[in-house]
């Protein structure tokens, strides 16, 4: 009787090879996706770890009191949410798959006007709380007393939008006087001070209008009322001149060109050194001191 013969036992380890085999090629598999689902991502959003938000960055140094306008002032990138700066400014995600241009254009569209209260340097992402709205006089973070060097003191002139340069007079602008007496023969007109700093304009306000605040103020630009004061830096003994010629004479003020502007004064000036050099003032020493209005002032 014949018997049957054994099945042939499976060499050891062939089934183990099998096993490697698959698991390796799951893993170049499982890998593939990653590398393909990242190429995908990256093209859509910029990273990996979105989901993002497109957020308007600076693309170039915006100063204080400089106004948004132009496209080449701003760029979007996409950055990951749990990188976001509070209060940034973000454009709709919709513009995810838009070019790098109209994204821009996108972003200048956001912030379009809107003025910064802030020094903002280039790549740094634009925040609300930087931005004021079309309309605010923007000058810039305050601080709890005037910028006033030693030896100086802030002293206010009455303004308006003739005497005063139509309202383009600023806080950090310099300006100069000219002052105006008599009439006709014995009339005079003359420069008396140049380089004036000026601190404020118009009353103390702290408050401007936020970029993310829901209120328009663009529309109510054209008739915000014109400021009243401004607030200059003068020498004490500067100060008391001006006072005399704000009373006997006319005063009216000069923009000066932002590249003529003078190093800020970082102590007592040597023509009038300290708040008890002041001598006062009187007619025959204004003459002395501008011989121009000598007959406009009744002198010799």
């Amino acid at each position: 009787m014949a018997v049957a013969q054994a099945p042939a036992r499976p060499r050891a380890g062939g089934g183990r090879l099998f096993i490697i085999i698959g698991v390796v090629l799951a893993l170049a598999g499982f890998g593939l996706a990653v590398v393909l689902g990242s190429i995908g991502g990256g093209a859509h959003s910029g990273s990996a770890a979105c989901p993002c938000d497109l957020v308007v960055y600076a693309n170039k140094d915006i100063s204080l009191r400089t106004q948004i306008t132009t496209v080449d002032q701003v760029q979007v990138r996409s950055i990951p949410d749990s990188y976001k700066p509070a209060g940034a400014v973000v454009i709709d995600s919709g513009a995810a798959n838009k070019s790098t241009a109209d994204q821009n254009k996108a972003g200048l569209a956001a912030v379009q006007n809107f003025i910064a209260e802030v020094n903002i340097a280039q790549n740094q992402p634009l925040l609300t709380s930087m931005l004021a709205k079309p309309g605010d006089t923007v000058s810039g973070a305050q601080a709890a007393f005037l910028p006033i060097p030693q030896g100086y003191v802030a002293l206010t002139l009455p303004t308006g939008e003739l005497i005063g340069v139509a309202g383009y007079i600023q806080a950090g602008d310099y300006i100069s006087l000219i002052a105006a007496a008599g009439s006709g023969k014995t009339g005079a007109t003359a420069t008396v001070f140049t380089q004036l700093h000026v601190l404020r304009v118009g009353a103390a306000n702290l408050s401007v209008t936020s970029a993310s605040s829901t209120s328009n103020n663009a529309s109510s630009s054209g008739s915000t009322a014109a400021a009243t004061s401004l607030t200059v830096v003068v020498t004490p003994c500067q100060a008391e001149l001006i006072r005399w010629l704000s009373t006997n004479t006319q005063l009216t003020y000069e923009l000066e060109s932002y590249k003529d502007y003078a190093p800020a004064a970082t102590g007592p000036s040597p023509d009038c050194n300290g708040l008890g050099a002041t001598k006062g003032v009187q007619t025959s020493d204004v003459i002395a001191k501008f011989p121009t209005f000598s007959k406009a002032l009744g002198g010799a």
